[in-house]
């Protein structure tokens, strides 16, 4: 891995750590155990069960970091604010050898595959400028106008998607919401979100 390159992976849940699939790798299921997981959820909410992890060898905005600690079992102990962590060799296929810290940045998402389809759209909108970019081509007005509808069009996914991740945050495979025990089916505001999100499916 190239110094400060950025890696993303998508995390979810089971058997009770946090855990991510890398075929290219020939990875499924790889955990991360020894504390590493716990490191992990401490800066998740509660009940997160989808999260994605950027991670690199050098410094990036909002980046928390752990440093190498001490070698074990063919990977190395890291820590930081009193937490520790084991990272197993399996690091070695994003890293050259085991960087002396790495920062991170790990965020709830509302499933595993959208959540690097989430990160490319949003940079794409942000290379874009929300379609502000397209006042650098007033003399090209064909390009302006792509560049407008390219926004828009990414910018409408980036609402389904959001949409979506808010629908897997706050309910459960069943329909029953996390944060309450109550039959959804008696909740008109959850009906309206599930009629608002088969309009959404539709339009696609």
């Amino acid at each position: 891995m190239n110094a400060n390159a950025m890696q993303v992976l998508d995390l979810y849940q089971y058997a009770n750590c946090w855990v991510f699939d890398a075929p290219e790798h020939d990875l499924c299921k790889e955990p991360f155990v020894m504390g590493a997981s716990d490191i992990i959820s401490h800066f998740l909410p509660e009940g997160t069960t989808r999260a994605t992890l950027l991670f690199s060898d050098g410094p990036f905005p909002d980046a928390h970091r752990i440093d190498k600690e001490m070698k074990a079992g063919g990977g190395y102990w890291y820590g930081m604010d009193g937490m520790a962590g084991w990272l197993c060799p399996a690091t070695l296929c994003y890293f050259n050898e085991f960087p002396e810290s790495i920062y991170f940045t790990v965020e709830a998402t509302g499933s595993g595959s959208s959540g690097v389809y989430q990160y490319l759209m949003e940079n794409i909108c942000d290379l874009l400028e929300n379609g502000d970019v397209a006042m650098d081509f007033e003399n090209e007005p064909a390009q302006a106008q792509t560049i407008r509808i390219l926004a828009k069009i990414v910018g409408d996914e980036l609402d389904r998607i959001r949409a979506r991740a808010w629908m897997f945050d706050y309910y459960d495979e069943d329909g029953y919401s996390l944060h309450s025990k109550d039959n959804p089916f008696d909740d008109e505001d959850w009906l309206a979100e599930q009629r608002a999100m088969s309009e959404l499916d539709g339009e696609e």
